[in-house]
């Protein structure tokens, strides 16, 4: 290779992959490589991540040998090693001064838990990281001997081990990922990490997005760095809580992380997960992604157990294998099917026999997801029930011990064998035709005729007969199912997040009981209501998902529903703070009266009910709606919450003009706090009306300490502007204004066919998409 493209193109990742795999296959020509299991002749040569590699080499004895190798490939390529860059890892368990047979390593690959134990193959390896194509290879003249009496002496203090002219390093670096056989060495620093999330986190809350927008850049560019530190290094539980906090301040109030600003709290953390499509607001739920990434390593894991060596196996998998059974005679791959997870300082997966904490994370990572289960009937009971395995076992209904992992054993002396003595509830968990077969196949053997047809071992059992046949059913479908192989980090995710999405369910019959009138859950049940209304219940969530789906319009303008169907606009008292005194509102028919009203707060119209329909700030934005209204009736309370197009609107245009009402009403709410809290704070009396008056005198003794609840930075109304009508006229305009800017886009190219020249409010005329012009507003003198 003489010339290429710089490193910026995007053809350049591509292109070099030509280049990795023309390595790969040169090292594997090479036998270059380990073997990871003792029996077996296949060597794991390298790991390679587009052009990241890292080479396995057995011990110092190879080095010049990859040398060799690696020499030879530059002089056919022209990609040769950067020396200077490159790094000696050793790995596993070393002694006390490197000596010949030491291991090394450029980095230890990139996945959880490649634990290290002295009766299994450690994997070593050397980096190839291909440089510039005129980057000359190092002089191996320093390099010290690493072979018979004229071995170097290990370097003094403070003196650069090298090998080969290769420095030999105690910890390393791969993807960002630290690794080193020194569990003091692999410490993150999750201060520097946390604060480049902050960073990151400070620009999006200053950036002028909607609440999904802030969740989409929160989850996929300011948490990126964290996550991937946290499935690999483990999931430090304050880091977690502290990430989440800062992600739900800048997703729900739009506060960057170092503001000391005061703002209420309107979509409590765990409802701001979840796609749009469910009602969610597509913030990343940190934990359960986390242990969703996890989970999937944890269902390779157990798919690849005892797979056989055609095709070969992810070596991580080989490893883990080797380690597992190696560590405890009952544990292998599949184990992980019935692991629980630990924890910290919960105990173990085995009490008295610990695994290394990444190992442990990874073998009880399908512990947080609900229990696999059968996806197909296992065949009928015969003669592999005598092989099949009874500790770890998914067909088995697992006991109580089996559950929580423990087992009772019993060390027999110092030769490292372990006798297993039976749990007792452990043999009720099986089948009684299951236990039959297994006693009819070992009757067969012990009788003095001929031998039976020989039972398939318990590696052939758990491969053919379990593993095939294990998966997830998802919640609410019997048909929806997912394959162990199958499961993806979304999946995972998701099924974590059952006990989220049943509240917000309920949150939104909440939200269509109020709609329709229905009395709340609280006082009479879903079962107990008229058949007709509890068939209306539940078709919020595909309101919302049609609207996401079809409605090709700025996020921002979704942004009030999508609050309101959970009760998460700001509002004291309403179902997500209904300890906090509910705030008088500048129109003053809600939240007034003192102690004789705080009595009968349960009458009360609720804050929803009042902001989004009683106050006259709503009514204004409704009056204009039915102003252009084709139908003999006004539109009702349902017609506007629950998106129903009343007759005479075609339901595209309705889906439109409710989002703009209820973004509007929301506009022109706030401004209205702000100013009755503004004035009501610098003290100015208004010539308004004596509601007005009322209601500033109200804000001002309800609240007297202004740091608990900070007005909206707007200036308070001159003196002798009626504050409830300027309130009702921004609302109306920011209505129209919405209407006007969707106008703009042309008219969709989907869904719109029906809408013609006569349609009230947003007209198709010509081709073109033409809004209706406002009515004119009453305003008192």
């Amino acid at each position: 290779m003489e010339a290429g493209v710089r490193q910026g193109c995007p053809l350049a990742p591509l292109l070099y992959l030509f280049v990795a795999q023309a390595l790969l296959c040169w090292l594997q020509k090479q036998k270059v490589g380990i073997r990871l299991r003792p029996d077996r002749e296949e060597l794991a040569t390298a790991f390679q991540f587009a052009d990241d590699t890292k080479v396995l080499l057995e011990s110092d004895a190879k080095v010049p040998g990859f040398i060799a190798v690696m020499d030879t490939f530059g002089r056919a390529t022209g990609q040769r090693l950067n020396l200077s860059k490159v790094e000696l890892l050793r790995v596993g368990c070393l002694p006390a001064a490197p000596g010949p047979a030491a291991a090394v390593a450029g980095a230890a690959p990139a996945v959880p838990g490649m634990p290290a134990a002295p009766a299994v193959p450690v994997a070593p390896a050397a980096p190839a990281a291909p440089a510039a194509p005129d980057v000359p290879a190092a002089p191996a003249a320093a390099a010290a001997p690493t072979t018979g009496p004229a071995a170097a002496a290990a370097p003094g203090p403070g003196v650069q081990e090298q090998l080969c002219g290769l420095k030999v390093v105690t910890a390393a670096t791969a993807l960002s990922v630290p690794f080193s056989s020194d569990p003091t060495r692999l410490r993150l620093d999750w201060t520097a990490r946390m604060r480049e999330a902050r960073r990151r986190l400070r620009r999006v809350a200053h950036l002028g997005l909607s609440v999904f927008g802030r969740a989409s850049a929160a989850s996929a560019y300011c948490t990126s760095m964290v996550t991937w530190h946290m499935e690999h290094s483990g999931l430090p539980d304050d880091i977690a809580q502290e990430l989440e906090r800062l992600v739900a301040r800048v997703v729900d109030r739009r506060l960057a992380p170092d503001s000391t600003e005061k703002r209420l709290t309107g979509i409590p953390t765990e409802l701001l997960y979840g796609h749009p499509t469910t009602g969610g607001f597509g913030a990343l739920p940190i934990r359960q992604h986390v242990r969703g990434r996890h989970a999937t390593w944890a269902a390779r894991l157990a798919a690849h157990d005892d797979i056989p060596a055609a095709p070969q196996p992810q070596p991580w998998c080989v490893a883990y294998d080797v380690y597992l059974r190696a560590h405890h005679p009952s544990l292998r791959p599949s184990s992980t099917l019935t692991a629980v997870p630990v924890v910290e300082g919960a105990g173990d997966i085995i009490p008295s026999h610990p695994l290394p904490e990444d190992t442990e994370r990874t073998v009880s990572a399908l512990g947080w997801l609900p229990p696999v289960q059968v996806l197909t009937e296992a065949p009928e009971p015969g003669a592999w029930c005598f092989t099949a395995p009874l500790w770890g076992n998914p067909l088995l209904t697992p006991s109580p011990a089996a559950a929580s992992g423990e087992q009772e054993e019993e060390d027999s002396g110092s030769d490292g064998e372990t006798a297993v003595e039976p749990v007792p509830g452990l043999v009720g968990d099986i089948p009684p035709s299951w236990w039959s077969a297994a006693q009819a196949h070992a009757a067969q053997l012990a009788s003095p005729g001929p031998a039976p047809v020989p039972a398939p071992s318990t590696s052939e059992v758990v491969r053919t007969t379990i593993m095939p046949r294990m998966g997830w059913k998802l919640s609410g479908s019997e048909t929806l199912k997912v394959p162990l192989a199958k499961l993806s980090v979304r999946m995972a995710t998701s099924m974590q997040l059952d006990d989220v999405a049943t509240r917000r369910a309920d949150l939104h019959e909440d939200y269509e009981r109020a709609a329709q009138g229905l009395p709340p859950r609280a006082v009479v049940r879903r079962e107990d209501l008229p058949a007709a209304a509890a068939a209306t219940l539940g078709a919020i969530r595909d309101t919302l998902a049609r609207l996401w789906q079809k409605v090709r319009w700025e996020r921002r303008h979704f942004e009030t529903l999508w609050r309101l169907a959970i009760d998460a606009v700001p509002l004291p008292g309403n179902s997500h703070m209904p300890l906090a005194r509910r705030e008088p509102c500048g129109c003053g028919q809600h939240g007034h009266g003192g102690a004789a009203v705080e009595a009968h707060a349960a009458a009360a119209p609720t804050p929803w009910q009042h902001h989004f329909w009683d106050c006259a700030v709503a009514k204004a934005v409704v009056a204009q709606i039915n102003a252009h209204n084709p139908g003999p009736a006004p539109i009702s309370q349902a017609q506007l919450w629950l998106v129903q197009a009343p007759p005479g609107f075609q339901q595209c245009v309705w889906d439109v003009v409710v989002m703009a009402a209820l973004a509007a009403t929301e506009h022109g709410r706030v401004r209205l706090r702000g100013m009755t809290r503004a004035a009501a704070a610098l003290g100015i009396q208004t010539a308004a009306a004596a509601a007005p008056e009322a209601a500033v005198a109200g804000a001002a003794e309800a609240e007297p300490d202004l740091d608990e609840i900070p007005p909206t930075q707007l200036t308070p109304p001159q003196p002798g502007v009626n504050p409830v009508e300027l309130a009702c006229a921004r609302a109306v305009a920011d209505f129209w204004s919405r209407l006007m800017q969707f106008a703009q886009l042309g008219v969709p190219q989907k869904g719109w066919d029906g809408v013609d020249a006569t349609h009230p409010i947003l007209a198709v005329v010509n081709g073109e998409m033409l809004c209706a012009m406002p009515q004119a507003m009453e305003l008192e003198a």
